[in-house]
This record gives C-alpha cells, structure tokens and sequence, in this order.
C-alpha cells in the first residue's frame, strides 16, 4: 500500500487474473490443446479469435527462435480476412482496458523488413517480410498460400495454422507443405506441438467443391 492524499491506494492497481469468455467448443480446445488440433464448427463459432490465436500465443511461446506457417488458399485471404482477425483478437483489451493483450511494435511486427532492437533474431532469415509475422522472442511465422506452396520449399517450420481448411487442397498441403514441418534444434523436439498442425474450418461442402481432408484426422482420434 501507498500513501496519497492522506488514503492508501494499493500498489498494484490491476487484477492477477482476467476475465475471458470462451464458448464450449473454444474451452474444450484450449483444455485438451493437442499436438494436432482439428476444428470443424459452424460460422460465427470464435474458431480465429478463441481457438486459433490463443493457439499462436501458446507455440510462438514454446518455441521462440523457430518458424511457423499461417495457412490459407490465397495470400488476398490471409491479408484481407484472416490477419486482420488475428490482429483484432491480439488486441483484446487487458487490465482493465489500460492496455492490448499484445501490442504491435513491443510485442510482434507484420510485414517489416527491420524488426525492433529488443526483438530476438529468429534462428532462420525473414525471406517473405512482406508476409511475416515476428514475435519477440523470435518466433516468426509466414503466411503461406496453399495455392503456391513453392514459398516454404527448403524450409525448416515446426507447426502449420490453417485457416478454413476446407479452401485448400489436401494433397498439396500433403505432399507439399507438411514435409517442411522439421524444424532443424534438438531442443525443440520434446515440445508438445513440434511438427503439429492447427486447422480450423466450416463443414465441407464437396457438393460444392471443397476438400473434405481434414475428416480424415477423425480415425486417429
């Protein structure tokens, strides 16, 4: 406590703990949080902003230093659509409104060709500033398009997020993005999400055209 004005105040004007809704779904992710989360809900379920986000926060943690990859069909999608929702769940105020949960600049960077001086260098050089995302700790995570996934050809990444798994082609995430989940430090490979994935998505209309892949995961459950 501290005196002012002739009244104690305490020192510490903000709470240990924050209040955070999460619906069923977003609690059952984040409680069990495996190696390989899949999550198949309907719209407007919190998929970016309760499942996938918390899930960044989570590996950049565990693995600072090493690569990830942001996943969607097209580069246009991650830009317009998907960054811009993980930005604004980033965001969310915190202490009571006083501050972000992460904020830009002292917390992460996107599309920055020099990162800030107290950020740690990531292990591997930014070859895409345009689509990267570093963290301060180095983790650095690189948005992919599905569609071209020549871009992670030679790379070394330790976890994949997909973003509406139902926009892209199973194969080619198969055969071509999914080999690059090696990561390259002994260290890391006791973490619980090395070489994992985190996918979320509507229901897969293959009526419509979309790729059903991801329902494949079910039998390993």
């Amino acid at each position: 406590m501290k005196k002012t004005a002739n009244k104690e105040e305490p020192i510490n004007m903000y709470p240990a703990f924050e209040e955070f809704y999460m619906n069923r779904m977003q609690v059952m992710a984040n409680l069990i949080d495996p190696n390989i989360l899949i999550c198949e809900d309907a719209r407007a379920a919190g998929k970016t902003e309760g499942v996938m986000t918390p899930r960044i926060i989570r590996v950049a943690n565990s693995m600072p230093g090493e690569l990830g990859f942001l996943v969607h069909k097209t580069y246009v999608a991650l830009m317009t659509n998907v960054w811009p929702n993980i930005a604004a769940a980033l965001a969310r105020p915190v202490q009571g409104g006083t501050r972000s949960m992460l904020q830009y600049g002292i917390d992460y960077v996107v599309g920055e060709t020099k990162i800030p001086s107290h950020f740690k260098l990531p292990k591997y050089p930014i070859t895409y500033p345009k689509h990267s995302i570093v963290f301060r700790n180095g983790f650095h995570l690189q948005m992919v398009s599905s569609d071209q996934p020549e871009s992670v050809a030679g790379r070394s990444g330790v976890h994949a997020f997909i973003e509406e798994m139902k926009h892209n082609k199973g194969e080619k995430l198969k055969s071509r993005l999914f080999p690059s989940l090696r990561g390259s430090s002994m260290d890391i490979r006791t973490c619980p999400y090395y070489q994992g994935i985190t996918g979320v998505s509507d229901t897969a209309r293959v009526d419509l055209g979309e790729d059903d892949w991801f329902y494949d995961y079910e039998n390993n459950v």
